[in-house]
């Protein structure tokens, strides 16, 4: 007999994405967690697992946002689509089963809501069909909608790699690598004033910085840094230091320019964010990032089509991946 249950244990809700071919870091618990503190809006973890004889059949990662309290909420993080939901070996074949099971319990699927899922999509295409017959069974115009994510196969030789970047970049990174100490860091409370100050304090609240620490700590999140040459060596702390609440010109100044924020997970990194106070240094940090993760696949970083930000899609464009797709299933109203 299925169980639907919102209070996991957290280890289980992990192990079930680690193991599952289509879960990453999206789903993670750690992934939740910053998405209920990103933002300035109301958020609650209206996520869901099916659970049978000590056993994790399915989770639906749902973080719901609202304006206001008396608002109708949607199901997203961060203002993007949730990560979608992973269905186990007994599902594979019958998720609408899972969703009706789901929908007893859930008022989400009758709400606005977009998921998303980027990593081996093959094994959600009838999850994807299912959904959408279950939202639109529920009054609302539910859709596939085309995003991409631009993947650099970083296990390829360097050489072959770098004839791959755009000639401009090119220019950009060996200049910057002769003016900067351009490589890998643990000073994070550098990585946040910078953030702070490149976004002039008003990207992420301290508990996201928190998270981010965290993952640091866990061997998740690493960060390569672009330092004034001769102020100090990047790679010189043997301890990190305890994280400090920092805000934009609150601590004496930084010798760091720019930095890359990198996470890592199962064959895949993910260039998740790069605060600059330089112009043209940033793709040398990402560049650097490349060079030294160990997995096989690096993830620029993925847009919605047409994306509205042109320039943030020009500069993930430039470094010679492959344009992978991005499936996306959400509400009209979304």
């Amino acid at each position: 007999m299925y169980a639907i249950t919102r209070k996991l244990v957290r280890d289980e809700w992990n192990e079930f994405v680690d193991k599952h071919p289509a879960g990453w870091w999206w789903h993670r618990n750690e992934w939740l967690d910053y998405s209920l503190a990103y933002g300035d809006c109301i958020t609650n973890d209206r996520s869901w697992a099916l659970y049978d004889n000590n056993e994790v059949h399915a989770i639906f990662p749902c973080i719901e946002e609202k304006k206001s309290r008396d608002a109708v909420g949607r199901a997203a993080m961060g203002g993007t689509p949730c990560a979608g939901p992973l269905l186990g070996e007994h599902f594979t074949d019958n998720a609408d089963e899972a969703l009706m099971l789901l929908s007893v319990e859930s008022k989400m699927l009758s709400r606005p809501l977009a998921w998303r899922w980027s990593y081996n999509n093959d094994h959600v295409e009838e999850l994807v069909d299912a959904l959408i017959r279950r939202i639109s069974s529920n009054g609302f115009n539910a859709f596939r909608t085309g995003w991409w994510t631009s993947v650099v196969d970083v296990d390829r030789p360097e050489k072959e790699r770098w004839k791959n970047i755009r000639k401009s970049y090119k220019s950009v990174i060996n200049k910057a690598n002769k003016t900067y100490d351009i490589e890998w860091s643990d000073d994070f409370n550098s990585y946040q004033k910078l953030r702070r100050d490149a976004t002039n304090n008003c990207r992420g609240n301290f508990l996201t910085y928190i998270h981010q620490k965290r993952w640091m700590d866990a061997g998740f999140g690493k960060i390569v840094t672009a330092k004034e040459r001769g102020v100090g060596n990047a790679g010189e702390s043997v301890t990190p230091a305890p994280l400090q609440r920092v805000t934009a010109g609150a601590s004496p100044a930084s010798s760091t320019i720019a930095s890359a924020y990198v996470i890592q997970y199962k064959d895949r990194a993910y260039y998740a964010s790069g605060p600059s106070i330089r112009e043209n240094v940033q793709a040398a940090c990402l560049w650097e990032a490349m060079q030294v993760v160990r997995v096989p696949q690096f993830e620029v970083g993925w847009m919605a089509e047409p994306d509205g930000s042109a320039n943030v899609e020009f500069f993930k464009k430039g470094f010679g991946g492959r344009m992978e797709p991005v499936l996306v299933v959400q509400t009209e109203s979304w």
